[in-house]
Formats: C-alpha cells, structure tokens, sequence
C-alpha cells in the first residue's frame, strides 16, 4: 500500500506536509488539502479491516481536479471499497455538472472517472475486475426496482381491485362489442386480459394522485424499504423505450400519473436500462416522523 500512495500521491502540486501524513496504516486528508492544480489526481483518504492480520476489507477516496466554470476547479470523487471476503469492489460516485476539459486528459463523465480509478489504484493493487454481465445486471435492477414499487402499492392496488375488478371486466366485454358493432369478431383471450390490465393501471394512477407524495415516502418507511424509484427508463418486449420520472427526490415515480400509463409496458420490461432511487438514510428506521 505504501508504494501506490507514492505512486499516486508524491507528486508536486501537493505539498509535501501532507504527503507525510500520508500513511499506509490508513489517513484521511479530505478537510485539509486544497488542490487546484487540474488533472492532478490523488488518495484522499484510506482505511482497512483486518483480522488477525488478514484484510477483509479497504476503502479509498480517490480524487480528481476538474476545471469548473462555476468554481474555477472542482473534486471529482470516487469512493471505492473493497470486500476481499467477497471478492467485490463497489465505486461510488457522485455525477457533477459544469465540469469542463482542461485538456485530453481531464475526465469529466463518471465512466471516465471510474476507469481511472480502476487504473490508478485497482490495478496497482494487483487486483483485476471481471466484466460484468450488463444483460443479468438490467434484469437485476428491474426486479428490485418492480419490488419497491410492488410493496409501497400492495395495499392500494388490492384495495383498487377488490372495488373494481368486476367493473373493469364488464367494461372490456362490452368494449370488445362495440369494436366490432354487428359481426361475430370478438377481442381475443388475452387481448381482453391484457386491455383490463392497462384500465387497472390507469385507475390506480387516479387513485394514488390522491395521496400526497409524503404520504407514499412516509409508507415506505413504514413498511421498511430501502428507497423508493424517482425515475425509470426500461425497455419492453412490445413498445421499445419508455421512460418517465417523478418531481424531484422526494417524489416516489410510483405516485405519478405517467407511470402508472406505462405501468403495463414496465411489467413486460426486458430489464432496466437505468434509473434512479431515493434512499433512506435513517437505514435503522429510528426517525419514524421524518422522511
């Protein structure tokens, strides 16, 4: 660990009083440096676990100085951590707008961000990362993103049904008549399936604007999720892609008119291209008031 800190901390535009602190037992210079020399790159911060004398994990702030027109420059931060348990690296990074090239070399998107990081620290660690399966991973985000939303409308989508499920039926029979006014051809099976699907979820996206989005947050805490989805952008088996989002971060996408249009294209999701959540921070779920 001693010799990546020098190779990736002993440099000029950092001053030498802080490269002494600079230790292998761990450090956090965060607060103190003050670096504005672009595409400087540096260690910020460094710490492990071990037990008896095997490290079970290591967490690195790795940072980046990017030309700013706000700001003149700026940090672009990565945390990284490393479970050598598990063999998993997580890196962590914060998207920052205004961010301007200084030259070829200035990194301004987090991809570009994480590649250095893989390539400065990782690697220099000896550590190599498998590629990801990107098919497996969109299926994975969609099925805990569906979960979120299952369980924060669980209630209000049985309740919905339970008032509206004959009426729905009804509704679809007599539709599929009068598409076809004076001849024997009917909707199909699963066509009238399919239609009572869409008005369900056309009635439920009535039936939530109702709520006030606190509301929605405020179960969701309640019934101990870990977040809840602001913004989805999927692909369907029929309709391509969709995507739609709520307000802002205190605004589940699950309360919106627009998703509960899309909802039955969203069910048929091949996987999620991206998307995003709100998390609880009170991940003990102490602060039951306030969400």
């Amino acid at each position: 660990m001693k010799n990546v800190i020098e190779q990736v901390n002993y440099k000029d535009s950092i001053p030498s009083i802080h490269q002494m602190a600079m230790n292998e037992n761990g450090f956090y210079l965060m607060d103190l440096l003050n670096i504005s020399v672009p595409n400087t790159s540096f260690i910020a911060g460094y710490d492990y676990e071990a037990d008896n004398g095997i490290v079970s994990n290591a967490r690195f702030l790795y940072v980046e100085v990017v030309p700013n027109h706000i700001t003149k420059s700026t940090y672009f931060i990565a945390g990284i951590e490393i479970d050598f348990i598990n063999g998993i690296v997580l890196t962590m990074l914060r998207n920052v707008p205004g961010l301007e090239k200084e030259n070829e070399k200035t990194h301004t998107t987090i991809n570009q961000l994480r590649n250095s990081a893989k390539q400065r620290v990782l690697s220099r660690l000896g550590l190599s990362l498998q590629t990801p399966n990107v098919r497996q991973d969109r299926i994975n985000m969609f099925n805990f993103c569906k979960d979120l939303d299952d369980k924060l409308l669980k209630d209000s989508r049985e309740t919905l049904i339970s008032n509206t499920e004959f009426t729905v039926r009804d509704s679809v029979n007599q539709l599929s008549s009068a598409l076809f006014p004076g001849t024997e051809e009917k909707l199909s099976r699963t066509d009238k399936q399919d239609l009572g699907k869409q008005i369900t979820a056309l009635l439920l996206g009535y039936y939530i604007s109702k709520y006030k989005s606190a509301a929605l947050v405020r179960k969701a805490k309640e019934i101990k999720l870990l977040g809840y989805p602001t913004r989805v952008n999927f692909t369907s088996s029929k309709k391509g892609k969709s995507s739609t989002q709520s307000f802002n971060s205190k605004h589940p996408v699950s309360g919106s008119d627009m998703f509960h249009s899309l909802y039955f294209s969203f069910e048929q999701a091949l996987g999620m291209d991206s998307w995003s959540i709100s998390w609880f921070t009170d991940f003990l779920y102490l602060r039951t008031k306030k969400i």
